[in-house]
């Protein structure tokens, strides 16, 4: 599992989703009220690429969370 492929979501939304294809889940992602989460929603596609993008993301603000 890749920390650039998760997101926040309720419990019930996260059990309704599961396994569902990105195009499903992106309306619910994008209507998110976690900033991290809607930004997922408002990805076009969903790949190998963008979770790499989205790990970097935030890989920085977690060094700004909490500095080394």
């Amino acid at each position: 599992k890749r920390l650039g492929n998760m997101v926040l979501l309720g419990a019930k939304q996260n059990s309704d989703l599961k396994s569902a294809p990105f195009e499903e889940k992106r309306p619910v992602l994008l209507d998110s009220s976690y900033v991290l989460t809607s930004q997922v929603g408002g990805v076009p596609e969903w790949n190998h690429q963008t979770v790499v993008e989205r790990q970097a993301i935030l890989a920085k603000y977690a060094l700004k969370a909490w500095p080394l």
